[in-house]
């Protein structure tokens, strides 16, 4: 018999998830909607390629990852989000949500990269190009944020800036995240990814109402 597809939490329950987020929490959503459409975009250009991925398991998780920001720290946000949805029954959605764990000192050796399911690649993956890039005042003070989604060289350029300025308490991890993040990238453009494509669908779905 051929295997079933996973369940997932209907995209409702996570947008209301998103919208009881204080409202200085508001760029985290507009990011987990704008990883929604790259995670979208790249499992759909994956399975025209003959690869066996959900583009709607994969889109939802990535809508998912952030629903918890407000209540995590030290990067642990996504870990709160994947014990949520595990009790609400979706055990392998939630194992799809935790894009943080390249952080951590247990992948330092990029060999466990292979742990990792092609879901959760992607939706790390998306995390890391959809970026929100800050807003500055004359005193070059932080008053906003514009999310946007970047080739990964560029989405990084943008981390080193704010760590230069102190902005990031977590460098090490970061830059950690990062050099594996390119390793998924170069594995995702095997399986077929166009990140040009990527990148202007992403921009143009962003801009419809």
């Amino acid at each position: 018999m051929p295997k079933e597809s996973p369940k997932i939490p209907e995209r409702g329950v996570i947008i209301r998830l998103l919208n009881n987020m204080p409202e200085n929490y508001s760029g985290v959503k507009e990011h987990c909607l704008l990883c929604e459409l790259a995670a979208e975009e790249i499992a759909a250009q994956l399975k025209e390629k003959g690869v066996k991925i959900s583009p709607e398991f994969v889109s939802r998780a990535a809508l998912a990852h952030d629903a918890f920001k407000q209540f995590g720290e030290k990067g642990n946000e996504c870990f709160l989000a994947k014990d949520h949805f595990t009790k609400k029954g979706f055990p392998e959605f939630a194992k799809a949500l935790v894009t943080n764990a390249l952080q951590s000192p247990d992948f330092e050796n990029q060999a466990r990269l292979v742990e990792l399911s092609l879901e959760q690649k992607i939706v790390t993956y998306s995390d890391d190009i959809c970026r929100g890039i800050p807003i500055r005042d004359k005193n070059q003070q932080i008053i906003g944020w514009r999310n946007d989604i970047f080739p990964l060289d560029e989405a990084w350029k943008s981390i080193e800036d704010r760590i230069k300025r102190g902005e990031f308490k977590r460098e090490g991890s970061i830059k950690q995240e990062f050099e594996l993040v390119r390793i998924i990238e170069k594995e995702l453009i095997g399986k077929g990814l166009d990140i040009k494509k990527l990148i202007r669908k992403v921009k143009e779905k962003n801009l419809q109402p």
